[in-house]
């Protein structure tokens, strides 16, 4: 179920992995270059970024395709998963490891606000992998956490102001991926166990809904939620057990919409955006040779390249996909726009907004 966690993980061990040989490089000419003034509009990217100067990989935030931000310490490697811009600021998520500890850290335009040592107590237990996911709601900020409890297993957590205030101890195996304030609400997406099987979930405010699933389906997961005119959109995959395979799905107001995908391979969701009457998705498909970075326009596929698409954003009428594609066997940070790539370094855009 966390496909999305377990690529930005891949994706931060072949940065460290590639990083010795980027230093020996001399022909820099050849490196792909970011957007062009003309194809830029006002969006943010969030991720992580191989910085040549200090020699470590941060945590980064785009603007409009140039480094708004970046988290470059030395000896220490930053992750960015979450961003929730609030009027002027920009808030985002991940971990900070350094030589000393692992730490689930909020910055806010630049500055961290929060930390969390992983030796820290919480709950009955430890965050592991960072805070994966921000919002905020007037001048409260939330952080979505996982936490390893001693007696328990693991629970997602999510912290309002640096204190645990939700976590679900009543269903069965629920899990979160994503977070986002809409409106004066607080959502939460991802899955629970019903009657031994994976459903999609969403919490509103603390309250569960399990998401319906289509027929031919036995259930699924929910990676990312978004508004648009007043409409509720969902995305992530449904798990088709007759074929034990999964499929990439849009849910509008609680309702499947189709995604049509191919039979070469497998796909899940993991952003929509809206533009005019049409609905897009940003995903994956993967086969057993290749994972491709795909976007949907309402039942219509189309192919990326080699990698994953993390996000979609509509941003002045152009629809922009983020994630990762690949430049000389290294993740590159790549955005999309109007199906066309654009590179912003050596890593991988982990959201949009």
């Amino acid at each position: 179920m966390r496909r999305v966690f377990k690529s930005i993980f891949i994706c931060a061990l072949a940065l460290a992995l590639c990083s010795s040989c980027w230093r020996d490089k001399d022909d820099e000419n050849q490196k792909p270059q970011g957007p062009s003034a003309e194809s830029q509009s006002s969006w943010y990217a969030v991720g992580m970024c191989y910085n040549e100067v200090v020699d470590t990989i941060a945590a980064t935030v785009w603007k409009d395709g140039q480094v708004l931000y970046s988290i470059a310490e030395p000896e220490a490697n930053t992750i960015a998963y979450g961003i929730s811009v609030s009027g002027k600021d920009v808030y985002y998520c991940g971990l900070l490891e350094n030589s000393q500890s692992v730490y689930s850290v909020v910055w806010k335009n630049g500055k961290q606000i929060l930390s969390i040592d992983i030796d820290d107590q919480v709950l009955s237990g430890h965050i592991v992998n960072g805070f994966t996911d921000v919002a905020v709601i007037g001048t409260d900020v939330y952080a979505l956490g996982e936490v390893h409890l001693s007696i328990e297993g693991s629970a997602a957590v999510i912290f309002k102001n640096g204190t645990p205030a939700f976590v679900d101890r009543v269903s069965n195996g629920a899990e979160v991926t994503s977070i986002k304030a809409i409106g004066k609400s607080l959502y939460a997406v991802g899955c629970v166990e019903v009657n031994l099987q994976t459903k999609p979930a969403v919490w509103i405010d603390g309250s569960l809904k399990v998401v319906d699933v289509p027929t031919g389906a036995d259930g699924g997961a929910i990676y990312s939620v978004s508004e648009c005119n007043g409409d509720i959109y969902l995305a992530g995959e449904l798990y088709i057990d007759s074929s034990d395979s999964t499929c990439a799905c849009v849910w509008k107001n609680g309702v499947p919409e189709n995604i049509a995908t191919t039979a070469q391979g497998e796909t899940y969701a993991t952003g929509v955006a809206v533009l005019s009457d049409d609905i897009y998705a940003s995903g994956q498909m993967w086969t057993e040779d290749d994972e491709f970075a795909c976007v949907w326009k309402n039942d219509m596929q189309s192919m990326l390249g080699v990698g994953e698409a993390m996000g979609i954003v509509n941003c002045n009428g152009k629809i922009v996909v983020g994630g990762y594609s690949y430049y000389m066997d290294a993740p590159m940070a790549t955005v999309w726009i109007d199906n066309e790539p654009h590179y912003l370094g050596y890593g991988m855009v982990a959201r949009m907004q």
